[in-house]
């Protein structure tokens, strides 16, 4: 007959129980043959929980980048299929087309825009502007932008797509920038 030490079988919690995964380490040194081991007093376990915890958000922030990377593949594979690299389209409808599904999946892809040497701006939508002098306008979150084409690089690793958009120059209100004589102006 085997004897079993005390501590030293336990199934960890995690498999029954795989959300609370965090407290296995602590469970196992509660319970350890190894007097050095074991904790020792109320923050001490207060202490290694808080730890798991920070690691276990880590791992949850770490997972939601990926999600979002491996979500924003699969709509670049869905609307570019079969293509690798760097590739592009001003076809209206394939810009419409992978648009509107970015935007239907807003939620789970991590989209952020560059302008020039600007900081990231998130992106919560994308919009297009029905215009009937030009088809061309959509809303990036809150910019207005009259896109050309898009440029888009597909990589078989999730971490390393992007698309590129390239507009058209916007045109200004002539009043724009214009220094007024406010002596000239009408009251």
């Amino acid at each position: 007959m085997k004897k079993t030490i005390r501590g030293t079988s336990s199934e960890p919690i995690k498999i029954k129980y795989p959300s609370l995964s965090i407290y296995d380490n602590v469970i196992l040194r509660l319970v350890s043959q190894d007097p050095q081991n074991r904790l020792k007093s109320k923050n001490a376990i207060l202490d290694l929980i808080k730890s798991q915890e920070s690691y276990r958000k880590q791992i949850e922030k770490e997972e939601k980048v990926i999600n979002s990377n491996i979500k924003f593949l699969d709509i670049l594979n869905k609307n570019f299929p079969g293509e690798r690299g760097l590739n592009s389209t001003e076809n209206e409808t394939e810009i419409q087309e992978v648009l509107t599904d970015l935007n239907n999946n807003i939620a789970e892809t991590d989209l952020y825009c560059v302008f020039g040497s600007g900081g990231d701006t998130d992106i919560r939508r994308i919009v297009k502007i029905n215009n009937e002098a030009d088809s061309h306008f959509w809303l990036l979150g809150h910019y207005e932008l009259k896109i050309k084409k898009i440029w888009y690089f597909k990589h078989t690793d999730a971490g390393y797509n992007f698309i590129l958009i390239e507009i058209f120059p916007m045109q200004t209100n002539e009043k724009f920038g214009e220094i007024l004589d406010y002596e000239t102006v009408e009251k």
